[in-house]
């Protein structure tokens, strides 16, 4: 189980520009942490610095993209001891249908 291994996920959503992240705590669910960051090593350093304060423990990156917008962050991640998961991207038909179906919501707009 995922909760004997680890105490957060830090899910990272990476763009050309900018990655979002979110540290979710594991035996809750709870998302204790937000934030975007510059894709330069700077950010990345940032990134981590923030990780390591709102995330201290157990813990490993959930990063969507290892081999593309990801990559820069991985490397930097991985050379420093983190423990780094891909995460693959849902196919354009299904993130469509769920934007539909989020959109259709009643109630939502």
């Amino acid at each position: 189980m995922l909760a004997d291994q680890l105490d957060y996920v830090v899910g990272v959503d990476p763009h050309r520009d900018s990655h979002a992240l979110a540290v979710v705590h594991v035996v809750t669910g709870a998302v204790v942490f937000e934030e975007t960051v510059v894709a330069s090593g700077d950010g990345y350093a940032n990134a981590l610095k923030l990780v390591d304060r709102h995330a201290p423990g157990r813990r490993a990156f959930a990063v969507e993209g290892t081999a593309s917008f990801g990559a820069g962050l991985t490397r930097f991640l991985t050379g420093r001891g983190e423990q780094v998961l891909e995460v693959g991207r849902l196919r354009r038909e299904r993130r469509s249908a769920h934007q539909r179906a989020a959109h259709d919501t009643p109630g939502r707009r």
